[in-house]
């Protein structure tokens, strides 16, 4: 039997970001507090650090730089200081958008 459920969620640009960057780079795990630095990342690009300290995001300035410099060695982050940002092909949209999400159930998995 097909459900469909249809819901809305309003959120701020940084969980919105967050949701798509979770689902493009999935299937590689990362943690919320990665997704969050990222989606900062994506959103004031050179500013991240400085938004993210005054968000109460983290407390410690050297603990973003390090996550940031992990994601510059994979790619993911490009550039220096006021010229950081997220990769480019990783575009995500800061506009209202729609996603369909199919559940298919796997027994094996319990």
């Amino acid at each position: 039997m097909k459900r469909t459920h249809p819901i809305v969620l309003k959120v701020g640009k940084v969980v919105l970001v967050e949701f798509q960057l979770k689902w493009m780079l999935h299937p590689k795990p990362i943690t919320g507090k990665d997704l969050k630095v990222l989606a900062y990342v994506f959103l004031y690009k050179g500013k991240a650090i400085e938004k993210m300290l005054e968000d109460g995001v983290s407390k410690s300035k050297k603990s973003l730089e390090n996550t940031i410099s992990t994601y510059r060695k994979l790619g993911v982050i490009q550039g220096f200081q006021e010229k950081t940002i997220l990769n480019p092909a990783l575009n995500a949209l800061t506009q209202d958008l729609s996603y369909t999400i199919n559940f298919k159930l796997d027994d094996t998995l319990d």
